[in-house]
């Protein structure tokens, strides 16, 4: 798994099933109790010399984060079995989440480039085949308020916009999400080891 985050969700699922799990996040969270056979790798995983082979790779919610997108996907397709797979979980430009993201744009007069669109490209330049499900998810919220923060995360490449913006993208979370529930589309790519059978 690349990436954690702050709570080891997938490990604690999966690690029952698997004989070995591997972790590698550059800000591991201190005092997060993982499973007894998960070993942390606590560095950047673009820097990370990893000399193992993995049945699965789980990147969700962080490429975003890469540096280099192309050599990164490179590096965990290198890293996959002969059978292997890499499973990259994003936001789709669909729902609510692809409107606010526009609309911030406009607003901060930020250049815009989805993540989701950058996933298909470098994975169009690799030559990779893969497979890709929807799965549509939500957040609730009580006040427009309330939900401006819980979008923070979306926007912490962006943090200074964000925050000088906020009026504004208030206003527009008013004027646009008038249910309680904010919709996104988690965009989910499988791609195979090209070289399995």
């Amino acid at each position: 798994e690349i990436g954690m985050g702050t709570q080891p969700i997938f490990s604690n699922i999966l690690a029952d099933h698997v004989d070995m799990y591997t972790i590698v996040e550059r800000e591991a969270t201190l005092n997060v109790r993982l499973p007894s056979n998960v070993t942390m790798i606590e560095q950047d995983f673009e820097e990370a010399a990893i000399n193992s082979a993995f049945d699965l790779i789980i990147l969700s919610h962080v490429i975003y984060y890469f540096s280099d997108f192309g050599k990164a996907i490179k590096k965990a397709m290198n890293l996959l079995s002969l059978n292997g797979r890499a499973v990259f979980v994003v936001n789709g430009t669909e729902n609510d989440y692809g409107r606010v993201k526009h609309a911030f744009a406009d607003i901060s007069k930020t250049k815009l480039v989805f993540t989701y669109e950058n996933l298909h490209e470098a994975l169009r330049l690799q030559g990779l085949d893969f497979e890709e499900h929807t799965i549509q998810t939500s957040i609730r919220f009580d006040s427009h308020q309330e939900l401006y923060e819980r979008l923070r995360l979306f926007f912490d490449l962006f943090p200074q916009e964000y925050s000088q913006n906020k009026i504004k993208i208030i206003d527009w979370l008013k004027n646009n999400i008038k249910k309680s529930e904010f919709f996104m589309d988690q965009k989910i790519i499988v791609v195979r080891n090209p070289f399995g059978s």
